[in-house]
């Protein structure tokens, strides 16, 4: 019997919880870092500027992928970042091969180090993904090693990019784009949180599936510290946002279908 993904053994009870914690950790980076830097990219016409590429890097950890304290590389990589609008496609795993070119890109225009932290030397996959986002986010996810965890079954041999590749069609198989604009949708009635994204609440979901079980409940913990820093008013309508998403999204049934959804479990 093949083995079953991490995403596929949560219990119910368990898929609320980790479902509810994900939209709480997605406001508390939003208040603290993403909305800022969303807002500079609007207010430049939609353009990564280098000092927003070199702040980005550092705050998700990809820097140390690109050469951004060198000469004029902040304004090359930045550069060949935002070309990424005049070429975007409109499928999820398109998008990710579109991310492949331009970490190619950068790594043969001598960008990246020498021995990047991929198994392919020097090909910066997952920081071209997240800087990305911040460009194009509708419909569009980061590649992280710790949420491959949630879908990938087992190791493959091979590159990083097929790896990579991988967890895209996974996540389009199971209705990424579909069950992220449900979500928007619902965030959308909520005044105070129309600026949150479906894509990111699925990625917060992703990375805790992702993690080991005692790693996960401390972050929770960390959460649940979080919810007390809030009002009670704005506490009290993101748990409702939480409730009415998991509600919308998470079946009680168990799934046996060849393609489950992103929240669907044993």
């Amino acid at each position: 019997m093949a083995k079953k993904a991490k995403i596929d053994t949560l219990t119910l009870d368990e898929r609320k919880k980790i479902l509810t914690a994900s939209v709480f950790e997605h406001y508390r980076w939003y208040l603290a870092d993403d909305f800022i830097s969303e807002e500079k990219v609007r207010l430049n016409k939609g353009k990564l500027t280098p000092e927003l590429l070199t702040s980005i890097g550092r705050r998700y950890e990809v820097g140390r992928n690109l050469k951004t304290g060198e000469n004029d590389n902040p304004q090359r990589i930045a550069k060949e970042l935002n070309e990424v609008v005049n070429n975007w496609p409109k499928e999820l795993v398109e998008r990710a091969n579109r991310c492949v070119e331009i970490a190619n890109i950068l790594r043969e225009k001598g960008l990246t180090p020498a021995h990047g932290q991929n198994s392919t030397p020097g090909t910066p996959l997952s920081a071209v993904t997240k800087l990305v986002w911040f460009i194009k986010p509708d419909s569009w996810t980061l590649y992280d090693e710790l949420a491959s965890k949630a879908v990938l079954t087992r190791k493959r041999n091979g590159d990083t990019d097929s790896k990579m590749i991988r967890y895209y069609k996974i996540l389009s198989s199971r209705g990424f784009i579909q069950t992220s604009e449900k979500i928007k949708c619902i965030v959308n009635k909520y005044e105070m949180f129309k600026k949150l994204h479906g894509t990111r609440i699925i990625d917060k979901y992703l990375l805790f599936t992702g993690m080991e079980n005692d790693t996960r409940d401390n972050r929770i913990c960390d959460i649940d510290i979080f919810k007390n820093a809030l009002p009670n008013t704005v506490s009290k309508e993101l748990a409702k946002l939480s409730n009415e998403i998991c509600t919308a999204v998470i079946s009680r049934e168990s799934t046996a279908c060849e393609n489950p959804g992103i929240f669907d479990g044993t």
